[in-house]
């Protein structure tokens, strides 16, 4: 029985399996064309192409992010935000090459998914800790100036590695 002011949609397979009416679970990659269950809101998901490009501008404006940050002396932050400029890029080419993107986290992984040469990997593969690290402070080493640019670094390749596969 739905309750006053319940918004959900009736009988969309995607909003039950979200809001736990449906003993369907999601799978790991999500289609960008399905209805995306918001709080109390649908949202339709745009195109492939579309979504690529909105995912891909979001990794550039991240690694701006991280540079602001790491001037202003957050390096913890910086390198949070090198991984996200990382990973939104590596996620951006998924959805342009699939229609879709992998909830994952784990760089080294999503570069392996997308066939990345080996170079591409091992950036991955240094970035990839950011995103605990950069979090938690008992999960790791000190996230220092040096290696917070190193990161950073390693975020530009991957973003201007994409930016050519995307073309």
């Amino acid at each position: 029985m739905r309750k006053t002011g319940d918004r959900r949609p009736r009988g969309d397979p995607s909003a039950e399996a979200l809001c736990g009416r449906s003993s369907h679970s999601l799978t790991l990659t999500e289609p960008i064309s399905t209805p995306l269950l918001i709080g109390r809101f649908v949202v339709r998901r745009k195109s492939s192409l579309v979504a690529s490009e909105e995912w891909f501008r979001k990794a550039r404006r991240n690694l701006r992010v991280a540079n602001a940050n790491l001037e202003a002396g957050f390096a913890d932050v910086a390198a949070f935000y090198a991984q996200q400029a990382a990973e939104f890029a590596l996620k951006a080419l998924q959805i342009h090459r699939t229609g879709r993107f992998s909830r994952i986290h784990d760089l080294t992984r999503l570069s392996r998914d997308l066939s990345t040469p080996p170079r591409i990997l091992k950036l991955a593969a240094l970035v990839t800790p950011a995103y605990v690290a950069a979090r938690y402070p008992d999960a790791g080493g000190k996230i220092t100036r040096r290696l917070a640019e190193s990161m950073m670094e390693a975020a530009r390749r991957i973003v201007r590695w994409v930016r050519r596969q995307m073309g």
